[in-house]
């Protein structure tokens, strides 16, 4: 699934939903990559300011890390959902194979009688 490619208003719809993804990984990394973008903002409104010149430099590595890091949390989005995938299947696996999971125990019960 490409979250990416939705709208703030679909996906933030698809995260309060029963779905199992998105999650909490992939809020937590589109988050992380908002206050990256927010700091680079900051960055971008310091370059070229005489009072600041003396850090430019540096203002520019730190902003090209931090861009490098937005771009991994971005892709980290998608990435958190497909992870979870078969997580989420799980369950229903086993509900498929073994029957219902109160039965399940049930025999599992059983089978622990001394």
């Amino acid at each position: 699934m490409k979250y990416l490619e939705k709208t703030v208003e679909n996906f933030t719809a698809e995260l309060a939903s029963s779905a199992p993804t998105p999650g909490g990984g992939g809020a937590a990394a589109l988050v992380g990559a908002l206050g990256i973008a927010l700091g680079n903002m900051v960055g971008e409104l310091t370059v070229g300011k005489p009072k600041y010149a003396e850090y430019e430099g540096e203002l520019r590595t730190l902003m090209a890390e931090a861009s490098r890091i937005e771009k991994e949390l971005l892709h980290l989005v998608d990435e958190d959902a497909e992870g979870f995938k078969p997580l989420a299947e799980y369950p229903r696996t086993i509900l498929r194979e073994h029957g219902s999971w109160r039965r399940q125990q049930r025999t599992h019960a059983w089978h622990r009688w001394p």
